[in-house]
């Protein structure tokens, strides 16, 4: 089973391409692969949709004779990515007397913030969950991909 896939991002095209799969820290029985060609285009698509869908800006430019796909987010868009899990974080919140903060598990509260089993992002050589990236990101800027590589 997979954990998810971590997109390589960089605000420089220049930047992209040093996602290696056999440098990133594997915990026991875990493994990492590179996806190219159709699997790493199918893996852009699926994300690219989740992004139009929001309302962040995805397109393609040309750098040296590649195709190199982009993101911008704004903060609209920010908004409509978190709505939900927003919305079920009022609602489990509202829902946990002080009893249940202390004796129970705050797992599912925790991932309506940050699902940190979801896809992830590696810029600067450090590995971002995906929703804390997203809150992060630069509004208005491009982010470039580069390697995909799908953790087990």
């Amino acid at each position: 089973m997979a954990r998810g896939k971590f997109y390589e991002l960089s605000k420089n095209v220049f930047n992209l391409g040093v996602l290696d799969p056999d440098a990133l820290p594997a915990s026991e029985g875990s493994w990492f692969e590179e996806l190219k060609g159709g699997a790493r285009e199918e893996s852009l698509e699926a994300l690219f949709q989740l992004f139009k869908a929001v309302g962040f800006e995805v397109g393609v430019v040309e750098h040296m004779g590649e195709t190199i796909p982009y993101v911008i987010f704004n903060e609209n868009g920010k908004m409509k990515w978190f709505s939900e899990n927003y919305d079920n974080f009022k609602k489990m919140a509202a829902e946990t007397d002080l009893k249940a903060f202390a004796t129970r598990s705050t797992a599912e509260l925790r991932f309506t913030i940050c699902d940190e089993w979801a896809d992830a992002v590696y810029m600067d050589e450090e590995l971002h969950y995906m929703d804390e990236f997203i809150r992060t990101a630069d509004v208005g800027e491009k982010y470039y991909f580069g390697n995909v590589v799908l953790a087990h």
